[in-house]
Protein backbone atom coordinates (compact mmCIF):
# COMPACT_ATOMS: atom_id res chain seq x y z
CA UNK A 1 0.00 0.00 0.00
CA UNK A 2 1.35 3.27 -0.66
CA UNK A 3 1.90 5.90 2.41
CA UNK A 4 2.64 9.27 1.90
CA UNK A 5 6.00 10.77 4.06
CA UNK A 6 4.87 11.32 7.95
CA UNK A 7 3.44 14.43 8.24
CA UNK A 8 2.17 14.00 4.74
CA UNK A 9 -0.94 12.48 5.19
CA UNK A 10 -3.41 15.25 5.46
CA UNK A 11 -2.53 16.59 2.19
CA UNK A 12 -3.08 12.98 1.06
CA UNK A 13 -5.89 12.59 2.10
CA UNK A 14 -7.83 15.93 1.24
CA UNK A 15 -6.11 15.05 -2.28
CA UNK A 16 -7.83 11.83 -2.28
CA UNK A 17 -11.24 13.40 -0.97
CA UNK A 18 -11.19 15.85 -3.99
CA UNK A 19 -10.76 13.47 -6.33
CA UNK A 20 -7.14 13.84 -7.21
CA UNK A 21 -4.93 10.80 -6.92
CA UNK A 22 -8.15 8.71 -7.08
CA UNK A 23 -7.77 6.98 -10.21
CA UNK A 24 -8.24 3.48 -8.65
CA UNK A 25 -11.84 3.62 -7.98
CA UNK A 26 -11.48 3.68 -4.06
CA UNK A 27 -14.42 5.49 -2.03
CA UNK A 28 -15.02 7.37 0.71
CA UNK A 29 -14.34 4.14 3.14
CA UNK A 30 -11.06 3.55 1.78
CA UNK A 31 -9.92 7.24 1.97
CA UNK A 32 -11.14 7.30 6.03
CA UNK A 33 -9.34 4.02 6.24
CA UNK A 34 -5.76 5.52 4.88
CA UNK A 35 -6.29 8.41 7.06
CA UNK A 36 -6.76 6.28 9.94
CA UNK A 37 -3.78 3.63 9.45
CA UNK A 38 -1.63 7.36 9.79
CA UNK A 39 -2.91 8.54 12.73
CA UNK A 40 -2.40 4.60 13.97
CA UNK A 41 1.58 4.76 12.40
CA UNK A 42 1.54 8.98 13.99
CA UNK A 43 0.82 7.56 17.45
CA UNK A 44 3.39 4.47 17.38
CA UNK A 45 5.90 6.91 16.85
CA UNK A 46 4.92 9.02 19.32
CA UNK A 47 3.84 11.94 17.61
CA UNK A 48 -0.12 11.95 18.98
CA UNK A 49 -1.05 15.08 16.81
CA UNK A 50 -4.35 13.41 15.27
CA UNK A 51 -5.95 11.50 18.13
CA UNK A 52 -8.97 13.24 19.89
CA UNK A 53 -8.06 13.80 23.67
CA UNK A 54 -4.15 11.98 23.80
CA UNK A 55 -1.94 13.26 26.45
CA UNK A 56 1.40 13.70 26.51
CA UNK A 57 4.37 14.59 28.81
CA UNK A 58 6.18 18.17 27.74
CA UNK A 59 8.90 19.12 29.69
CA UNK A 60 10.12 22.88 29.51
CA UNK A 61 12.74 24.80 31.34
CA UNK A 62 12.54 28.36 32.70
CA UNK A 63 14.93 30.97 34.26
CA UNK A 64 14.22 32.26 37.53
CA UNK A 65 15.23 35.80 38.00
CA UNK A 66 17.70 36.61 41.03
CA UNK A 67 16.94 39.42 43.55
CA UNK A 68 19.14 42.50 44.42
CA UNK A 69 20.37 43.38 47.57
CA UNK A 70 22.12 47.03 48.47
CA UNK A 71 24.34 46.81 51.69
CA UNK A 72 25.92 50.05 53.39
CA UNK A 73 29.50 50.29 52.64
CA UNK A 74 31.71 53.04 54.50
CA UNK A 75 34.40 52.61 52.71
CA UNK A 76 32.56 53.67 49.66
CA UNK A 77 32.00 57.33 48.99
CA UNK A 78 28.82 58.95 49.19
CA UNK A 79 26.53 58.55 45.76
CA UNK A 80 29.07 55.23 44.63
CA UNK A 81 28.05 51.88 44.11
CA UNK A 82 30.03 48.80 43.31
CA UNK A 83 28.74 45.04 42.62
CA UNK A 84 30.34 42.97 45.13
CA UNK A 85 28.42 40.10 43.81
CA UNK A 86 27.24 39.31 40.34
CA UNK A 87 23.35 38.16 40.34
CA UNK A 88 22.89 34.65 38.46
CA UNK A 89 19.67 33.48 37.22
CA UNK A 90 18.09 30.56 38.31
CA UNK A 91 16.83 27.19 35.99
CA UNK A 92 13.19 26.01 36.92
CA UNK A 93 12.00 22.69 34.75
CA UNK A 94 8.17 22.16 34.24
CA UNK A 95 6.83 19.20 33.44
CA UNK A 96 3.29 19.39 32.04
CA UNK A 97 0.50 17.18 30.87
CA UNK A 98 -0.87 18.71 27.90
CA UNK A 99 -3.96 17.13 25.96
CA UNK A 100 -4.02 17.43 21.93
CA UNK A 101 -6.89 17.30 20.18
CA UNK A 102 -6.94 17.17 16.46
CA UNK A 103 -3.12 17.76 16.27
CA UNK A 104 -3.40 21.01 18.50
CA UNK A 105 -2.93 21.56 22.64
CA UNK A 106 -6.27 21.58 24.17
CA UNK A 107 -5.32 21.59 27.52
CA UNK A 108 -2.07 21.66 30.10
CA UNK A 109 -1.97 20.77 33.44
CA UNK A 110 1.44 21.42 35.62
CA UNK A 111 2.35 18.16 36.77
CA UNK A 112 5.76 19.07 38.97
CA UNK A 113 8.31 21.75 38.97
CA UNK A 114 11.91 21.30 39.96
CA UNK A 115 14.84 24.18 40.73
CA UNK A 116 17.69 22.92 38.97
CA UNK A 117 20.06 25.62 39.35
CA UNK A 118 19.24 28.36 42.77
CA UNK A 119 18.94 31.76 41.24
CA UNK A 120 21.85 33.70 42.82
CA UNK A 121 21.49 37.06 44.39
CA UNK A 122 23.03 40.02 43.26
CA UNK A 123 24.74 42.37 45.97
CA UNK A 124 25.48 46.25 45.70
CA UNK A 125 27.64 48.18 48.13
CA UNK A 126 26.26 51.73 48.41
CA UNK A 127 28.97 54.11 49.71
CA UNK A 128 27.95 55.77 52.42
CA UNK A 129 31.48 57.73 53.18
CA UNK A 130 31.29 61.44 53.04
CA UNK A 131 33.17 63.17 49.87
CA UNK A 132 36.42 64.38 50.97
CA UNK A 133 36.81 68.03 50.85
CA UNK A 134 40.29 67.49 51.67
CA UNK A 135 43.32 67.56 48.84
CA UNK A 136 44.93 63.80 49.06
CA UNK A 137 48.52 65.32 48.57
CA UNK A 138 48.42 66.72 52.12
CA UNK A 139 48.43 64.64 55.59
CA UNK A 140 48.48 65.85 58.65
CA UNK A 141 45.30 68.51 58.41
CA UNK A 142 42.44 68.89 55.91
CA UNK A 143 43.95 71.29 53.11
CA UNK A 144 40.91 72.04 51.81
CA UNK A 145 40.08 71.82 48.02
CA UNK A 146 39.82 75.16 45.79
CA UNK A 147 41.17 77.46 43.50
CA UNK A 148 43.55 78.60 45.75
CA UNK A 149 44.86 77.87 49.09
CA UNK A 150 47.14 79.53 51.74
CA UNK A 151 48.25 79.00 55.45
CA UNK A 152 46.13 80.52 57.86
CA UNK A 153 47.62 83.78 59.75
CA UNK A 154 49.81 84.71 56.76
CA UNK A 155 50.00 86.68 53.28
CA UNK A 156 48.02 84.88 51.24
CA UNK A 157 44.36 86.09 50.20
CA UNK A 158 42.82 82.95 50.12
CA UNK A 159 40.13 82.25 49.13
CA UNK A 160 40.61 79.03 51.43
CA UNK A 161 42.59 78.61 54.46
CA UNK A 162 44.52 75.65 56.98
CA UNK A 163 46.17 75.97 59.92
CA UNK A 164 49.35 74.25 60.23
CA UNK A 165 51.60 72.48 60.64
CA UNK A 166 50.90 69.95 56.92
CA UNK A 167 52.63 67.20 55.90
CA UNK A 168 53.31 67.63 51.78
CA UNK A 169 52.85 63.58 50.71
CA UNK A 170 52.28 64.06 47.18
CA UNK A 171 52.65 67.55 44.85
CA UNK A 172 52.41 70.65 46.78
CA UNK A 173 49.84 72.39 44.44
CA UNK A 174 49.17 75.32 46.51
CA UNK A 175 53.10 76.31 47.42
CA UNK A 176 52.00 75.79 50.91
CA UNK A 177 55.65 74.14 52.06
CA UNK A 178 58.02 77.36 50.82
CA UNK A 179 61.01 75.82 52.69
CA UNK A 180 60.71 72.09 50.58
CA UNK A 181 61.41 70.52 54.47
CA UNK A 182 57.67 68.41 53.20
CA UNK A 183 56.01 70.11 56.23
CA UNK A 184 54.25 72.89 55.11
CA UNK A 185 52.64 76.16 57.20
CA UNK A 186 54.83 75.38 59.69
CA UNK A 187 55.86 79.17 60.72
Amino acid sequence: MHRPAPGRHHAHARRLRAGHGNQDGRGRDAIDRIADEHRIADDHRGRGRHTQGREAHVTTTTSIPYRTTEIKDASLTEGTTKVRRPGVKGVKRLTYEVTLSDGAESGRRLLRQTITRQPITRVVAIGTKPESRCDPNYSGACVPIASDVDCAGGSGDGPAYVQGPVRVVGSDIYDLDRDGDGTACDT
